[in-house]
């Protein structure tokens, strides 16, 4: 029993330790790109490629790279064993897991960069995302195949299968969900839901 909790106490610390961790990371990483001098924060952008991940773009597909900054229109596709995360304004990411297709909808930038985009919406065409979006954007949202996610400073996964259902998990905040055919309802922390044809 005493070692069941030991356990249980050290599995419990390193979550906090990998959190903590992962926020300092992300703090640091913040604070040299402003070193460096970039000004792309406002732009909806590649923060990091693993594997293979092309933008197909009037007709063409290019190889995404780090900082390569997203347009209004394109589909991002990532490939097996890869994944990308899309970054915008001071803290927001989007996490793209393999074999997953993502449509920018709608895309308005804010004259402030650190604030990010006033308006932006995706559709995730194929696949699952790990979205975690800080508040300040005007307009959220995500389409998926069944449904449409109204979102405001919140963490969640989607995931929209072959056969288009919409999985939706919240690990933080809420998500108003709009299905097509039903009435929207309120995905709350620690909440999920699927919706099916």
């Amino acid at each position: 029993m005493k070692k069941i909790v030991l356990i249980l106490l050290l599995g419990s610390f390193l979550v906090g330790a990998f959190k903590v961790y992962t926020n300092n990371y992300i703090e640091i990483m913040e604070a040299i790109a402003r070193i460096k001098g970039k000004s792309w924060e406002a732009k909806v952008h590649i923060w990091v490629v693993d594997g293979k991940a092309v933008v197909m773009r009037s007709g063409e597909s290019y190889q995404l790279k780090e900082n390569d900054v997203l347009e209004l229109d394109d589909i991002i596709i990532t490939g097996e064993n890869s994944f990308l995360i899309i970054k915008f304004g001071y803290q927001s990411k989007i996490k793209l897991f393999e074999n997953s297709r993502l449509k920018i909808d709608e895309l308005l930038l804010n004259e402030n960069e650190m604030n990010g985009p006033k308006k932006f919406s995706f559709a995730l065409l194929m696949g699952s995302i790990f979205s975690d979006f800080t508040k300040g954007i005007e307009k959220l949202k995500v389409k998926g195949s069944k449904a449409t996610l109204d979102i405001k400073g919140t963490q969640f996964l989607t995931t929209v299968g072959k056969n288009g259902s919409l999985r939706l998990a919240v690990l933080y905040g809420s998500v108003k969900l709009n299905p097509d055919n039903g009435t929207p309802i309120i995905v709350n922390n620690k909440e999920g839901t699927i919706v099916t044809n």
